[in-house]
């Protein structure tokens, strides 16, 4: 209809009327035509000018590669694209909804290394995730590289996610946010990649304003809106794609500045990447110290926490810088990369980016090795121990709470209510009451704790028994007694029930020979029969070895021993 609309103005325009239309004319209106149809394909972003920093930008933009992207190119979903890349396998497992990213181990990979990525040095920095540059237009393109990456990683378990660059052009000035048509292309080409590639998430970047959100009217709500216009768009088609996005880490003025307010980005993120690239803010190592007098690790954990504290449970995965700074690409020593991690994570990060793969010591390597239980008190199997004992376990490394799957079971296995806490290496665990005399067992169950790589600890258990020992109150004959027939029953009484431990018993005579004998139980009486008569005139000595006996919950009777004279007659 357009095209038969822009025919019939033509020939108006020639003056053809309903007449016969010339060779010559029909010339010129095909020539006419075919401006007209490049105009319509070529409609270029307009963005509004609103400061000196924001500037108008038609037909290009720059993503953080230093490439170029055209803003009206026009998305299209034909069946040989779809032919093309729908048989394009992620690296990840995308078939599970609800993927849990708590332990990201991830990394930032421009396009310069898509034919020359070493999955070894992927292995040894323990990498989870790759977040790979994805240039909307400018060579490569994405659907140039994409397909080569996924197919690299294929079987690595390594999740791909596309990283798009939104609100920058190719001459670094910014496009403002609220541009529409900017927006849309946006959304087009998320949708074009999840719908054609099969990646486990998109990644948003530049997804801010340069420092002038102020300026504008509703600033924050223009950056959070589009962001759920992505989350609402993405999970509209594959649930399982999840939504990060680089963010800055100034803090509570962030959303002033930048129009990113962590709280109310949470809910349209899967993750949140603040980007604590501490020596873009003045610290150079983790322990000197800037300006502030602030170092380096104490900025990133001071951080973290805070956006942690903002971020309504979402996961908060930082962003770390692996070399110096922008103007200093000396990669970081790996010890001091390992602390910068060790400082987001023990202040709620749920894992880490490095930025970017190339600029990272060959040193460093990730620790990937499970925490470990070295010491528990009470040790395992001990008894009598308090009512009111306060568990500690120590791992040979620090830790952090995992699942938090703890329990503490009586010899019925019911859970016992406890509290539990971390400090360094050390878990305490707190019975909200006294514990009866009872057997009890101490569970951690896999990946209740982590250490502060995420790596989980393995199921451990130990156990052990609260209460005093059983006592003896009588036995017959008595200690030291004379003239005992040499057919005597020994009968051994307790201050409770009893049954057996070891059974070790004995009933030696003056030689310090052992005699048969037999033993038996019953409720607190412990009998003893010598399977002969004992000889006249001899004294023998009954002794019951610590754990020969022990109290029906478990506790051992410590060692015992009482003597007696056979009579001579």
């Amino acid at each position: 209809m357009y095209f038969s609309k822009i025919l019939n103005l033509l020939s108006v325009f020639f003056g053809l009327g309903g007449g016969k239309i010339t060779n010559r004319a029909l010339l010129v209106m095909l020539f006419v035509l075919s401006l007209a149809l490049l105009s319509v394909n070529n409609i270029s972003a307009v963005v509004n000018n609103q400061t000196g920093n924001i500037t108008n930008s038609s037909k290009i933009l720059q993503n953080n590669a230093n490439t170029t992207c055209i803003t009206n190119l026009n998305v299209t979903n034909s069946r040989n694209m779809k032919n093309r890349y729908n048989s394009t396998e992620a690296a990840g497992d995308n078939t599970t909804k609800n993927i849990n990213y708590k332990n990201i181990h991830g990394i930032w990979l421009t396009t310069s290394y898509t034919n020359n990525l070493d999955i070894a040095t992927l292995k040894k920095y323990n990498i989870t995730d790759i977040f790979f540059k994805c240039n909307l237009i400018s060579t490569p393109t994405y659907q140039n590289v994409l397909p080569i990456i996924l197919n690299e990683l294929k079987g690595t378990g390594i999740r791909v996610h596309a990283w798009i660059t939104c609100f920058i052009d190719v001459n670094g000035n910014w496009i403002n946010p609220a541009n529409a048509t900017q927006q849309q292309f946006l959304i087009n080409s998320i949708t074009t990649i999840v719908k054609n590639y099969n990646v486990s998430g998109i990644h948003l970047d530049y997804v801010r304003y340069p420092g002038t959100s102020y300026k504008y009217t509703n600033g924050t709500g223009t950056i959070t809106s589009f962001v759920k216009r992505v989350y609402t768009t993405v999970k509209s088609i594959n649930p399982s794609v999840a939504i990060s996005a680089a963010l800055m880490p100034e803090g509570s003025v962030n959303a002033y500045y930048y129009g990113q307010n962590y709280t109310q980005l949470a809910p349209y993120l899967d993750f949140m990447v603040p980007m604590v690239y501490k020596g873009n803010y003045g610290y150079n190592s983790s322990i000197g110290t800037n300006s502030k007098g602030q170092n380096g690790t104490d900025w990133i954990s001071s951080t973290i926490a805070y956006i942690v504290s903002q971020a309504n449970g979402t996961p908060v995965v930082a962003g770390l810088q692996a070399y110096r700074c922008d103007n200093n690409i000396t990669p970081i020593p790996a010890s001091e990369l390992q602390n910068d991690i060790n400082a987001a994570l023990s202040n709620g990060s749920s894992g880490f980016v490095l930025f970017r793969y190339g600029l990272i010591s060959s040193d460093f390597t990730f620790d990937s090795t499970a925490p470990k239980v070295i010491a528990v008190d009470p040790a395992n199997k001990t008894t009598n121990v308090p009512s009111n004992k306060v568990i500690k376990v120590t791992c040979n490394e620090a830790i952090k709470t995992g699942t938090n799957w703890i329990e503490l079971k009586n010899s019925n296995g019911t859970s016992i209510p406890i509290t539990k806490s971390i400090n360094g290496n050390i878990l305490t665990i707190i019975p909200t009451k006294s514990l009866p005399e009872d057997k009890y067992f101490l569970i951690l169950h896999t990946s209740s704790i982590t250490d502060l790589a995420g790596n989980p600890i393995a199921l451990w258990s130990s156990k052990f028994i609260t209460g005093t020992s059983p006592k003896i109150t009588t036995v017959d004959p008595a200690n030291n007694s004379v003239n005992i027939p040499v057919n005597k029953v020994i009968k051994v009484t307790f201050n409770e029930a009893i049954k057996t431990g070891t059974n070790w018993i004995e009933l030696k005579n003056s030689n310090g020979t052992s005699i048969p004998i037999t033993k038996s139980l019953s409720g607190n009486v412990l009998t003893i029969i010598p399977t002969n008569n004992l000889i006249k005139g001899t004294k023998y000595t009954l002794i019951i070895h610590t754990g020969s006996i022990t109290d029906l919950t478990g506790n051992p009777i410590t060692l015992y021993t009482s003597s007696f004279t056979t009579s001579a007659k």
